[in-house]
């Protein structure tokens, strides 16, 4: 009998999931957790079908064992399988019968005893007590900056003590009328490109491609993404197709509220504004399976994982890269801001270092220090907040002195010795991290 053209899938068939959609999440990253977007599971033996009702969601999901797993069935949806060999003749499982399946407990990735599942109004959470309270019980790391850093917390033995002239030491810190920075070589230079380049009259792409680091783009993001792309479509990732991919997604990030497929429209009937609001059609941009192609299939980087748990190694070069890159062709004016900024997502098992920042409009998600200059307002280092994710084998540089003062010398290190002023929030105030600015001729206010 010849084969058929679509494996059936049923029960004894051998799968194939992506890790990334394999349930539970929990039990999946703890044996994977360098796992890349692409990387599969291909022992999957399927056992039985149901609908499954998750959270708010119900879907039909595909139930496997593996020996990957002992003892622990897996799921995922059944749009993310691939059927690699058919399962027992008669066996084939065609619709399933609606019946709802609640999923037991040891499939709902717990962690510290929470169901990942939260309700969804935790996402309007804001900054009160309450709201803070009810998110760090579930288990979430939370920066709510109300408690004053650890460096300073002052210890007994710490206690100011009075000089000779009266006053307590460490009290000569401070204004006092006198511009330090200035008298000690400092100016009040502005913003400024290398060689001469200006940002005045020139396009958004113009802009684009100047600031960001197009040599990784082109030696490191599309030569290792085209690999999948060209085994799953055969015509290879461009250039111009992926600074197109990116603008698509940059439009789409900036007119929130439809699904990824609500961008394509395929017959010709204008769109009404009423009942169908969606301000983009990509059909004449490019197909909508090419844009899920390239998506699946982007890779961040050609380094190997290293040895060691490490969540962000996909994502260290691109930052490394990114960095060198602004230091290389900017250089901010006499004074520059370091804060933090948030990357908002929603999803807290597909996002390590995923953090609840209440003070921020956008309070879940990535969390990153970020250093601009305060006149331009140009953004010219990051530097992600890892958290309890981050690994513990990384060494960094400048960690020995601490964990504010590592971070802005860190931070800053391109601009030692020009006597900058760095406003800072009181959370970074810490006095150790200050003297270290000031020895490294930056100036902490």
């Amino acid at each position: 009998m010849p084969r058929p053209l679509v494996l059936r899938l049923g029960e004894g068939a051998t799968c194939s999931v992506l890790l990334k959609f394999l349930r539970p999440s929990r039990e999946v990253s703890e044996r994977f957790p360098n796992a890349a977007p692409t990387q599969r599971l291909d022992d999957l033996v399927a056992v039985r079908f149901a609908v499954v009702t998750r959270g708010r969601s119900t879907y039909p999901a595909v139930f496997f064992t593996t020996p990957t797993f002992p003892g622990l069935q897996l799921q995922a949806a059944k749009k993310k399988v691939k059927v690699l060999q058919e399962g027992n003749p008669g066996s084939y499982w065609g619709d399933v019968p609606n019946v709802p399946f609640e999923l037991p407990p040891a499939l709902q990735a717990p962690v510290d005893g929470r169901d990942d599942n939260f309700d969804d109004d935790i996402f309007f959470a804001r900054n009160n007590a309450e709201d803070i309270a009810r998110v760090r019980a579930e288990g979430f790391e939370v920066d709510d900056d109300n408690d004053p850093a650890p460096e300073n917390v002052p210890q007994l033995w710490d206690a100011p003590r009075l000089t000779d002239a009266g006053l307590y030491e460490g009290q000569r810190w401070g204004w006092n009328g006198i511009d330090r920075r200035v008298t000690e070589g400092g100016n009040y230079n502005g913003p400024s490109f290398a060689n001469g380049w200006t940002p005045i009259g020139k396009t958004y792409m113009e802009i684009f491609l100047h600031l960001f680091p197009v040599v990784w783009l082109t030696d490191v993001l599309i030569r290792r993404t085209n690999v999948g792309v060209i085994n799953a479509a055969s015509k290879p990732f461009t250039f111009g197709e992926c600074l197109r991919f990116i603008g698509m997604r940059l439009l789409m990030a900036s007119s929130p509220g439809w699904s990824v497929d609500d961008y394509w429209c395929y017959d010709n009937t204008p769109r009404d504004q009423t009942t169908d609001p969606c301000p983009y059609n990509f059909r004449d941009l490019m197909g909508k399976k090419r844009f899920h192609v390239i998506g699946r299939n982007l890779a961040f980087t050609d380094v190997p994982p290293p040895t060691y748990v490490d969540r962000f190694w996909q994502i260290r070069q691109m930052i490394h890269a990114w960095n060198e890159h602004m230091a290389n062709i900017f250089l901010a004016a006499w004074i520059v801001c370091l804060d933090e900024s948030m990357s908002i997502w929603h999803t807290r098992w597909t996002c390590p270092g995923w953090v609840f920042c209440p003070r921020k409009p956008h309070p879940f998600g990535n969390e990153y220090h970020s250093a601009c200059c305060g006149i331009s307002t140009i953004m010219f280092v990051i530097e992600m907040v890892e958290g309890k994710d981050a690994p513990a084998l990384l060494r960094r540089p400048y960690e020995a002195m601490g964990k504010t003062a590592g971070l802005l010398l860190r931070m800053l290190s391109s601009y030692f010795g020009t006597g900058r002023y760095i406003v800072l929030d009181s959370g970074f105030c810490v006095l150790k991290a200050l003297v270290e600015l000031k020895r490294n001729g930056l100036f902490g206010c």
